[in-house]
Parts: structure tokens; C-alpha cells; sequence
């Protein structure tokens, strides 16, 4: 079996559980129904992540969280400034334009719901735990912030990322990616669990 190609598949399947999990979570707390379409996968090295994404210099909010327990590593959810204020325009129910105190903080309460969904993914699917550290914002040029942001962390062999699209039901679609960057003994021990399940 093509390990690569096992690893990939599994993190498709988690990426497609957490996407519904995140739209049922994000719902419920804008009070619209929202649906999330099939993600678009990227995976690889950071450089060739960020080179297949190509975000042309664009600003985003970027939000980081680590994760424990039974894997370890790190979750970096981002969307540009045109998503985020619509997405946060939603959350706060008036016209954004900036990044107020109160914008960041339902972004960052946002992307710590949409991260845990992903993790509650996982964990589920592979019977074991995972738990978000404390997530923190940064907004500034998206190429420079997700490269500190792993860097900063340490060395990053493997990346998995997903493109997600959401449809909030007045048509306002929220464009987003979520950075999965396991360390190396979390993806082995990930795929030990999966080839227990499937025996």
C-alpha cells in the first residue's frame, strides 16, 4: 500500500467529516443554515502548499492553535479580508470594514469552533484524544504570516491543507483554508490507528 496515498485519503475523509461538522457548528451560531461544499486538498511541503494556494500578496486573519494529547502538532485556519469581514459581518450583525476588537474576537471564537470540529473529526474517526491549545489572531501579508507561523513552531516536514468553501443559505459564500501540520510521530501513529480500525 502507497503510504502517502493512505495518509492523503484518510485526511480527505477527516477534512470532509470536519467541513460538515463546522458548518453545523457555524449554524448554529449565526442562526443560517450553511453548507459546505467538497474541499479542495493541498498537500506537500510548505513551499509547495503556499505555491499551489498563491495568496498574491494578499492580507489575511490567520488564527493558530496547537494540538495535544494523543497527536501532536499544529491547525492554522485563514481567509483573506473579503472573507473575513463577511464572515465576521454575520457574526456581529452589522457592516464590517476593520479589524475592531469585537471583529477579532468573533473571528477568533469562529476559528477555535471550526478547529475544534476538525479535531472532534479526528478524534472520532481514529477513537483517540485531541485537544486544541488556546488559539491566537494575526492579520498581516498571507505568504509572510503562514511562513513565521511554522517556522516559528519549528520544522515542518508535511503539510495538509483544506480549501473550504461555505454557503451561508443567503448566498454569502465564505472561502477559507485550514493548514493540518501533524509532526512526524503524530502522522505514523495516525495511520497506525487507521489500519487497527480497518482490520
Amino acid at each position: 500500500m502507497d503510504l502517502d496515498i493512505f495518509k492523503i485519503d484518510v485526511l480527505k475523509e477527516v477534512a470532509n467529516i470536519g467541513g460538515g461538522h463546522a458548518a453545523t457548528a457555524l449554524s448554529k451560531l449565526i442562526g443560517k443554515k450553511v453548507e459546505v461544499q467538497v474541499p479542495k486538498i493541498y498537500t506537500g511541503s510548505l513551499e509547495e502548499v503556499i505555491e499551489k494556494i498563491d495568496f498574491k500578496n494578499e492580507r489575511i486573519c490567520g488564527v493558530l492553535s496547537c494540538f495535544l494529547g494523543d497527536l501532536t502538532g499544529l491547525m492554522f485556519f485563514a481567509l483573506n479580508d473579503v472573507n473575513a469581514f463577511n464572515l465576521a459581518q454575520k457574526l456581529v450583525r452589522r457592516p464590517i470594514d476593520k479589524y475592531d476588537e469585537m471583529v477579532k474576537s468573533a473571528l477568533q471564537e469562529t476559528a477555535n469552533i471550526i478547529i475544534g470540529a476538525y479535531l472532534t473529526a479526528i478524534s472520532d474517526l481514529l477513537h483517540i484524544l485531541v485537544l486544541p491549545t488556546v488559539p491566537y489572531l494575526k492579520i498581516e501579508n498571507g505568504r509572510a504570516l503562514i511562513t513565521s507561523i511554522f517556522v516559528e513552531h519549528g520544522k515542518v516536514d508535511w503539510i495538509f491543507c483544506a480549501e473550504n468553501r461555505l454557503k451561508i443559505e443567503d448566498e454569502t459564500y465564505i472561502e477559507s483554508y485550514l493548514f493540518f501540520a501533524p509532526d512526524e510521530m503524530a502522522i505514523e501513529y495516525m495511520l497506525k490507528k487507521v489500519k487497527e480500525i480497518l482490520m
